[in-house]
């Protein structure tokens, strides 16, 4: 039974992720963290960041709107995002 159970609860986060209405959190906003969260937005999930740093936070994430530009790979060019809270 207690199988039966694990494969029901990941099928229904799978179907989650799969239609984007999962609720995603990245825990530390530097640089890996926040590219990472913006990536999540853009494709379509709800986002939660989280960091200790208030200054950090604040400096992100100004009077709801989330501005930043990641740079360029070698696979991509470089991206001015704009997310704007709700």
């Amino acid at each position: 039974m207690a199988k039966r159970k694990k494969d029901t609860v990941f099928l229904k986060l799978k179907e989650k992720i799969e239609q984007r209405r999962a609720t995603l959190s990245v825990i530390g906003l530097g640089y890996v963290g926040l590219p990472l969260a913006v990536e999540m937005a853009r494709a379509g999930f709800r986002v939660f960041g989280i960091d200790v740093d208030p200054a950090k936070v604040n400096a992100v994430c100004k009077d709801g709107v989330l501005s930043i530009t990641l740079p360029k790979t070698e696979k991509t060019k470089a991206i001015k995002v704009k997310v704007k809270g709700q």
